[in-house]
């Protein structure tokens, strides 16, 4: 069988060379670039308060791009749901500004709204055990 593929080389030879990758090449970081890249729905960039050690710590590698800015770390993303971005945010210990997209601010604020009912919060009623038991009906 024959393949005519117009990106493939027409022949192909043996070598015995070996490539070797750039000392401070990191495969692992380079993969999870590529995946942080892949264009989604929704561009994200969120000013997180903290050092790039600590950003790295708490989040992870293919969740974006990450940029140092002045004393703080600008964080790229592309995201096809917010409010999975915005639980992710929610889970730091530090502060940060989101920068765009505007909706990117509701969902956090949704994100908010249930965290405070799961508490219990003075505002609101205390949550009914059972029904927190209770399988989410989609």
């Amino acid at each position: 069988m024959r393949w005519n593929l117009p990106w493939a080389s027409r022949s192909i030879r043996h070598s015995s060379a070996i490539l070797v990758p750039p000392g401070n090449f990191d495969a692992v970081r380079h993969l999870a670039l590529g995946l942080a890249s892949i264009p989604r729905k929704h561009a994200v960039s969120v000013l997180l308060k903290t050092d790039i050690v600590t950003a790295r710590a708490e989040l992870f590698e293919a969740i974006g791009l990450f940029v140092p800015a002045a004393d703080d770390v600008t964080l790229h993303s592309q995201v096809d749901d917010l409010h999975w971005y915005a639980r992710q945010l929610a889970r730091l210990s530090f502060d940060f500004i989101v920068l765009e997209p505007a909706p990117l601010r509701q969902a956090i604020r949704d994100v908010a709204t249930r965290l405070r009912k799961l508490a219990g919060s003075s505002d609101e009623a205390p949550v009914d055990r059972e029904s927190a038991r209770r399988p989410r009906t989609p």
